[in-house]
């Protein structure tokens, strides 16, 4: 039986209650939610088990928990990372971000009103190597603080709905953290890369759109124009020609320039735009169908819209920098 305090509306003790009466009854207690970010600006992300009362299944804050009856914040906040995560941390790891109240009515029988203490512990983990309390979580993973931010700006269903928490802590994120070049473990060899630029030059939402839009003149051409059947049904097959022939003269032209340039890996490292720190771009070149990105330690070869190959500088010669630059029907010019 779990014990927690119930506080006034200043966050003084006015009395104790079991946890499941204190749900039902709306009383407000206090809880603690630690962050955990690690060297490369990546936040921890924990997947609540799908026996939890509230927010099953769904990917949460790295480690929360409520603060129990004769308990400090601080305690609670030690002892929820050794449970859920089997963290030993000193209290001085812990950095005090804020206080906020949260008010959630889940369930007839579910009334959630709290004060939060956000926590921000610094570490560096080995997913696959920690414990896991499996009563409480199921899987951890870092995600990049800023793409996080965007999947709690899209209201992505897989994670906790966002709060006035989020809000200050990305906002918290964005003035202290030193932005950064994030190099990411995306790795394919050379037939992974034409399926890769096969499959997004074909499901984008752009594409996605026009093929529904020709099987809706199919059904219509169908019924009353049989010209337009026919014309919807030439033109489906051919658009997806197209594409593949766009993907695959991509994909030639930057093994073609990896080649030359003395970078190509039988494993090649794929860069994520969404992952992309703010003022990356410092020069682009657009050659042979290809968005080329420079900035001072890194070259981009996009393949579409999102996915990069990523050239590190340090392993080219000068020269072959040079050779990207200086190709005949390159446009080069520098971003303002």
């Amino acid at each position: 039986m779990e014990i927690l305090d119930i506080l006034d509306k200043n966050g003084n003790i006015i009395g104790s209650k079991e946890r499941k009466e204190i749900y039902k009854d709306g009383d407000i207690h206090r809880t603690v939610h630690i962050w955990i970010i690690n060297d490369k600006n990546e936040l921890l992300v924990q997947k609540r088990s799908p026996k939890k009362e509230t927010f099953a299944n769904l990917w949460a804050i790295s480690t929360a928990g409520h603060v129990i009856s004769g308990e400090t914040s601080i305690q609670a906040a030690l002892r929820e990372l050794k449970e859920e995560l089997d963290l030993n941390v000193k209290e001085e790891e812990l950095k005090y971000l804020f206080t906020i109240e949260r008010h959630q009515d889940i369930s007839d029988d579910i009334h959630i009103n709290t004060f939060d203490d956000v926590y921000l512990l610094h570490r560096n983990l080995d997913c696959e190597k920690t414990k896991l309390q499996k009563k409480e979580l199921t899987d951890i993973m870092f995600i990049y603080y800023e793409y996080l931010e965007e999947q709690y700006k899209k209201k992505n269903d897989n994670f906790v709905p966002a709060s006035e928490e989020h809000d200050k802590l990305f906002k918290y994120l964005h003035k202290n953290l030193k932005k950064c070049y994030i190099d990411l473990n995306f790795t394919y060899t050379k037939d992974d890369l034409l399926d890769l630029a096969l499959y997004k030059s074909i499901y984008n939402f752009r594409n996605i759109v026009i093929i529904i839009l020709a099987i809706i003149l199919m059904i219509i051409g169908f019924t009353k124009y049989m010209w337009l059947f026919y014309f919807s049904i030439f033109f489906i097959p051919m658009y997806f020609m197209i594409n593949d022939y766009i993907a695959r003269r991509k994909v030639n032209n930057t093994l073609y320039l990896m080649e030359k340039t003395n970078t190509f890996k039988d494993n090649i490292k794929l860069h994520d735009e969404y992952f992309r720190c703010k003022n990356l771009k410092d020069i682009v070149i657009f050659y042979a169908g290809l968005k080329i990105v420079e900035n001072k330690s890194h070259i981009f070869i996009f393949l579409n819209r999102d996915n990069a190959i990523i050239l590190n500088k340090k392993d080219m010669h000068n020269d072959d920098i040079e050779f990207l630059k200086n190709r005949k029907g390159i446009l080069y010019k520098k971003i303002k």
